[in-house]
């Protein structure tokens, strides 16, 4: 399956996503999105489809999966998504990722986070995941 496929397959909504505090409805918005886009795979692992292992040892969902836990962990390094009232839905995000792809998503969390920390120059110049 090639790079066009796989965006027309799992339709992502969630790209080019802010990772600094914006305000609690933005920030509820870009959420909602990353839970949308979990949950798509969610759908198309029940329906057997991206579960073909790539050349990383991870099936193309469990691929999308770690991407996503990629994109929240950055964000909420950087300040975004911290209001309490977030916080049921960040812990959906987290289950869903950890049932999709259990070996590597709470590592791949973990470190995108450690990243964040040990490149912080870096981070600031970024705007955009």
């Amino acid at each position: 399956m090639n790079l066009l496929d796989e965006n027309k397959v799992y339709g992502f909504v969630s790209g080019a996503m802010q990772i600094w505090p914006e305000s609690y409805s933005k920030d509820l918005d870009d959420l909602l999105l990353i839970a949308t886009d979990m949950n798509t795979i969610k759908i198309l692992e029940s329906k057997g489809i991206g579960n073909h292992q790539t050349c990383f040892g991870v099936t193309l969902n469990e691929s999308k999966a770690l991407m996503l836990g990629t994109r929240l962990a950055y964000c909420c390094s950087c300040g975004r998504f911290s209001d309490s009232r977030l916080d049921d839905l960040k812990n959906k995000i987290v289950e869903d990722g950890t049932h999709i792809c259990p070996r590597y998503f709470n590592q791949t969390v973990s470190e995108a986070v450690r990243f964040v920390a040990l490149e912080s120059d870096f981070m600031r110049q970024q705007s955009t995941w």
